[in-house]
């Protein structure tokens, strides 16, 4: 009998296979009506970033930067406004390299920040736009894209009556009411309007009477006098007063004073009159 032994090597090789990285993705920035502005009159431009299943698993970070400098900045003619990033938890960024400020990736199908644009809402009136770059990084994985984002000031304006310091003036959001007393000539009232705009600004009053006019009778007046910004007007209706000439923003307050002229033939009794102000920012 023979035995035969066989020797059978056998080599195992360890192969390593490279990730395929695959799929697409795509940034989207929020468009004028999806402004988020704050009590501090920033504006929030939202970013998404959307990625195809196909990518989620090579992405570990996520990265934001300015397409030049070392801010992000926004510019309206020669009007320049600077920004900052913002996290899905509302709370500025601080984790910044090389290629811009990071975020960790858990292969979301989505991820989203901010750019918040601080005092943006009283700003110059005009189109605002920058550019951003957007990395995607893992590990043999790296692309960035520029985005533009984008965003519109309009003209404003905001009106309040100042009742601090005028006992005489009471009243909260659109109806105050101005209490004269007893209609003497000679008396005067001060409505303080106070405003707050980035453009220029014009008045329009509309005088329910154009005089004081009793409560019991259609016949029995009292006549003042109105200025606003020490300008004498005059009639039942004034349209377009320049209270505010100039843009930027700026708060104005525009004294409009109303005087009781004679009350030598006025019966007893009470007087009214009702006073309109709009404001148009232009």
């Amino acid at each position: 009998m023979r035995t035969v032994i066989f020797i059978i090597l056998m080599t195992c090789c360890s192969m390593s296979i490279a990730q395929t990285c695959e799929g697409g993705w795509s940034v989207s920035s929020s468009s004028n009506h999806s402004i988020r502005h704050s009590k501090d009159y920033s504006a929030w431009l939202l970013l998404s970033v959307n990625l195809d299943k196909e990518l989620r698993s090579c992405i570990e970070s996520v990265f934001i930067a300015p397409s030049s400098g070392s801010r992000i900045q926004f510019r309206s003619g020669s009007v320049m406004l600077l920004a900052e990033v913002i996290d899905s938890q509302y709370k500025r960024a601080r984790a910044k390299t090389t290629l811009g400020y990071q975020f960790s990736y858990s292969a979301m199908p989505k991820m989203q920040f901010w750019v918040k644009v601080p005092n943006a809402d009283y700003a110059d009136p005009g189109s605002y736009n920058s550019n951003v770059e957007i990395t995607l990084q893992g590990k043999s994985y790296q692309v960035t894209k520029t985005v533009p984002i984008n965003f519109k000031v309009d003209s404003k304006v905001s009106l309040d009556i100042l009742t601090a310091g005028y006992a005489n003036i009471s009243g909260s959001g659109t109806n105050f009411t101005v209490d004269f007393g007893e209609l003497k000539k000679g008396v005067s009232r001060t409505i303080m309007v106070s405003l707050l705009s980035n453009a220029q600004v014009t008045m329009d009053l509309k005088m329910e009477h154009g005089h004081f006019q009793s409560t019991t009778s259609t016949q029995d007046i009292v006549p003042y006098s109105l200025t606003v910004n020490g300008r004498a007007v005059s009639g039942k209706k004034v349209n377009n007063l320049m209270v505010k000439q100039s843009m930027g923003k700026a708060r104005v307050n525009v004294p409009v004073r109303v005087e009781v002229l004679d009350t030598d033939h006025a019966y007893a009794g009470k007087y009214q009159e009702r006073l309109t102000i709009q404001v148009n920012a232009r």
